[in-house]
């Protein structure tokens, strides 16, 4: 995403806190900021990349789930935090890594779609991964 679009969904978000009588503070910024930059991450992974203690990152991760703005997975016992998307999409994990790789697939969503109106479901949350070994890690193997 570029820059200045980043700075403007900052910027949405900043508002939404201060509507709710909260700060928007530079960490709470920078941690935003750290999702447009890499997608997918770790509690590790913000802590590297913001200066934060872990209280503040938990406590921002908080918010942004509260506001909808990041989603929490699972992957092998492993949590890692995305920016929601509006498109549905799933992902591919590496059991060795962990690599993520993202995923779309019409055909998938029209045979999901066509099993919950089999079985008179109502989907509203769909979560798919999954996992094997990435091309480097199956390589090494």
């Amino acid at each position: 995403m570029p820059l200045e679009s980043t700075e403007r969904y900052i910027d949405l978000f900043c508002s939404m806190l201060k509507s709710d009588k909260l700060k928007c503070t530079p960490i709470r910024q920078d941690i935003l900021r750290a999702f447009f930059k890499s997608g997918h991450l770790s509690i590790e992974e913000i802590l590297n990349q913001v200066k934060a203690s872990k209280q503040s990152v938990y406590s921002t991760l908080k918010l942004l789930l509260s506001y909808k703005i990041i989603t929490k997975q699972t992957s092998n016992k492993n949590i890692f935090y995305e920016l929601t998307r509006g498109n549905d999409h799933y992902h591919l994990i590496c059991s060795r890594c962990c690599e993520h790789v993202e995923f779309s697939d019409s055909e998938l969503i029209e045979l999901i779609d066509s099993l919950a109106i089999k079985k008179n479901f109502k989907t509203n949350k769909l979560d798919i991964a999954l996992y094997g070994l990435c091309e480097k890690c199956d390589i090494d193997n």
